[in-house]
Parts: structure tokens; sequence; C-alpha cells
């Protein structure tokens, strides 16, 4: 992973640190650097989960990409730098879609002083992470919500306007197989939202 040309790509000129002012820094430039896309889908391309491969296709060919190439090589620079970093699967629109909805998307946690939600792969989702924590997170004009479901559920509420109105996730780390299994279902399966 070659760091410094994954800051070149964002714009980021400071001094990395495992700190939230870093991780904030680069959530943002991430953001706005980097777009959400699925090109390759819609061409019948194969994707991977493999951070490298997010790193050629979105540093190298300075492409966008969809939540695992966004959040899998955010996630992969985080924890070069020396962040703490959790994997998770999300499940957007699970309780309209079931279980078929597990890991469609990946999501973040960030340890600091306490557990941050870290997503540049949402599409129109937060710009800065957010503390672990339930209730309303405001940020760039825009109202979000953690809500706890229980049975160890949680649910994070996308701004008004956003295209999916939410995803649910658990704060356990995210079995690689499903993720894979469900990443090659989005990308192939005539059922699916993205084909």
């Amino acid at each position: 992973m070659d760091v410094q040309a994954y800051f070149d790509r964002i714009g980021f000129t400071g001094s990395a640190r495992a700190d939230l002012e870093t991780l904030t820094a680069l959530h943002r430039l991430h953001l706005r650097a980097i777009p959400y896309e699925n090109f390759d889908v819609l061409l019948g391309r194969p994707v991977s989960l493999a951070p490298e491969a997010a790193f050629e296709k979105l540093v190298t060919r300075r492409r966008g990409g969809w939540c695992y190439e966004m959040n899998g090589l955010f996630g992969a620079v985080l924890e070069d730098i020396g962040f703490t970093v959790t994997r998770m699967a999300g499940a957007v629109m699970r309780a309209e879609r079931g279980d078929v909805s597990l890991g469609n998307h990946l999501v973040l946690r960030v340890d600091l002083d306490r557990p941050y939600i870290a997503d540049v792969g949402f599409g129109d989702g937060v710009v800065e992470p957010f503390p672990l924590a339930f209730g309303a997170h405001h940020c760039a004009g825009y109202e979000f919500r953690l809500e706890d479901l229980g049975d160890t559920w949680l649910r994070f509420h996308n701004q008004d306007q956003g295209g999916a109105p939410y995803f649910d996730f658990q704060l356990e780390p995210a079995e690689a197989d499903q993720l894979s299994a469900t990443c090659q279902w989005l990308a192939s399966s005539p059922d699916s939202i993205f084909t």
C-alpha cells in the first residue's frame, strides 16, 4: 500500500497520526476526491474485496468505487497509519429485504478514545466519522441518527434526502466469506439492485 500515493490522490498534506483530527481530515478528503460509482458492475466486469485491487482502481486509475472498494481501501490506509479498524457487515434495507441484505454494505468502526463509525462508501452518507453514540448526529447541515434496535443490531438512519434511508449493522467483525459472497451476488445476480 503506497499511502503517500493515496494522500496525493485525495489531497492530504498534513502529518498522519492515529487521532480524530487525521481521521476526520482523511474522511472528508476521500469523499471530496473519490466518487461513489458502480460502473464495473453495470459493465459486467469482475469486482474484488482486496484492498490492493481497490488501490489500483481508485488511486492508480483515479476511478471511483462502491462501498467494498471505498471502505476497503480507507480501512487499509487507516490501519497502515496505526488506527485500530474493525470491518463490519452492514445490511441496507434489512427490514424490507430480509437476510439477503446481510453484508450488502461494508462499514468501518475505528477505535480511538471511544469508537467512531467511518463510512466513505455509502454514497450520500456522513461527511465525517461520528461517535458510536445513539441519537442524532449533525454534519454539514444534515441530520443523521444512530438507533439501538436491540438483539445486538444498530441502525444508521441516513439524512432525509439520501438515496438509501438506512442500514443496520452489528459491532462484531464481518465474516470475510459473507462479504465476498454478498459482493459477488450484488455484482452478478439478476436479482441485485445493482445489476
